[in-house]
């Protein structure tokens, strides 16, 4: 048999009586002495009074002999009735952006990084009024005046109950309030029979149902690629292709045309003029009020990301910023070391000026076989270095295990290189003219965005 599409239980009204039956959980009645001559207690068992034929049954034990042991408490709905009063526009919608952190698989525990977004979209809830009656079911006097003075004293004259931990569940609470109560069940005059008695406290409790939400996964557009015109001979849609290099532009688009400096340890915003003038507020340009219009910073989690390299073969780095107290135009960065480009050489010693001295002096040490070197000045045939080596600022010597000689020449390569100097883990990047710093100077509108 085929299971409808449109069947929904989210077990709304079992979790409300769950709760409510919790409420009376873990009373006990003093029962007299043990052989100790020491007080000796009972806890009362709770149990839901609308119970099936068979459970019945194997209570008692498959006798009709056995009664019911008391004393005990019995809950069980009496009313469940639409409440028109609470009732709001059956068609009021709401959305709540909600942030799912990143799960580490290999700790078993979330870290404080963003995950996925989503767009909670919530119907309105239908409101009911349950009633509840509790019955106290005793087998003497002192029994129940013990249990009821525990049971009045809790409800003065109403608890707050809640039925689920989840943030987003938005009818999750609601009070109990005790509104009557029946002293016995007995009869007077009481005859000879030695009856149980029962006492009924009656309950109301005004719950919501919540229509199933709809939950959306957040996709933001932090790129337009135009001109996507790439399709075979038949021009079926099936036969489009988005693929690294057949797109002609790609274009990231920066709030305000703002541009940043990157600094070895801070991000500053500027303006359009490479300045920090604000010049709306006559202030200095702020960062919080930047990331106002973004929903804010958090701290270690929002991200600032940059683009390296060119059009065609772009890195996009990510670095997770933190408020600077006291400076509100810098953040502080910390730099995801996986998003950085990869090394198109191999890693260099240092940066260094060869005129200034050579292995074994000042702070080179001695040769060694692979040791490599970017020099940031000319160095002739017959220095210290070596008798036949020649090279220029801007390329890399390596020493071959007897001689210095070059591995990279500057003036033949006109590609993007990338490169790490070991001496201070700074990636370096070859702009085809010259060597940089890959992460830090200026980044214009354009080369970076924002993920919050």
């Amino acid at each position: 048999m085929a299971i409808t599409q449109n069947y929904f239980y989210d077990q709304q009204l079992r979790r409300w009586i769950v709760q409510f039956m919790r409420l009376f959980s873990g009373f006990s009645v003093k029962m007299g002495k043990d052989a100790n001559d020491s007080d000796f207690y009972h806890q009362v068992p709770v149990r839901y009074g609308d119970t099936s034929r068979m459970a019945q049954h194997i209570i008692r034990k498959n006798s009709e002999n056995t009664i019911s042991s008391v004393p005990a408490i019995s809950c069980y709905i009496s009313e469940l009735a639409p409440a028109s009063v609470r009732r709001i526009n059956p068609s009021f919608q709401t959305s709540t952006q909600v942030g799912e952190r990143v799960y580490d698989e290999t700790h078993g525990q979330f870290v404080d990084q963003v995950a996925e977004n989503y767009t909670l979209d919530r119907t309105a809830p239908v409101p009911y009024d349950l009633t509840f009656n509790v019955d106290v079911w005793s087998s003497n006097t002192e029994q129940k005046l013990q249990l009821l003075e525990q049971l009045l004293l809790l409800f003065n004259p109403s608890v707050n109950l809640q039925s689920s931990n989840n943030p987003y569940d938005w009818t999750s609470l609601a009070v109990v309030e005790l509104t009557n109560i029946t002293w016995s069940s007995r009869t007077i005059p009481q005859g000879t029979d030695d009856a149980i008695d029962v006492a009924t406290l009656v309950f109301s409790l005004p719950i919501f149902l919540t229509p199933p939400a709809k939950v959306k996964r957040q996709v933001l557009i932090h790129s337009i690629i135009n001109n996507l015109n790439v399709m075979d001979a038949t021009g079926a849609l099936d036969s489009f292709i988005l693929n690294e290099g057949y797109h002609s532009s790609r274009m990231w688009i920066t709030f305000e045309d703002r541009h940043i400096r990157v600094t070895n340890d801070t991000i500053q915003l500027l303006n359009k003029d490479h300045n920090t003038v604000d010049a709306v507020n006559n202030g200095t340009l702020s960062w919080a009020e930047h990331f106002g219009k973004h929903g804010g910073i958090k701290n270690g989690i929002t991200e600032i990301i940059l683009k390296l390299g060119d059009e065609l073969n772009p890195f996009e780095v990510f670095t997770r910023v933190t408020i600077v107290p006291g400076n509100s135009n810098i953040l502080s960065y910390d730099i995801d070391t996986a998003t950085l480009p990869p090394d198109t050489l191999l890693m260099v010693n240092g940066v260094i000026n060869p005129s200034a001295g050579y292995p074994g002096t000042g702070n080179l040490p001695l040769a060694a076989q692979g040791q490599r070197y970017l020099v940031m000045d000319e160095l002739s045939q017959g220095s210290m270095w070596s008798e036949t080596l020649t090279a220029n600022s801007g390329d890399i010597i390596e020493y071959n295990g007897s001689d210095w000689v070059l591995s990279f020449d500057a003036s033949t390569v006109t590609t993007s290189e990338y490169t790490t100097n070991a001496n201070s883990m700074k990636k370096l990047h070859f702009n085809g003219i010259e060597w940089v710093l890959a992460l830090e100077g200026l980044f214009e509108e354009g080369r970076w965005r924002i993920v919050n």
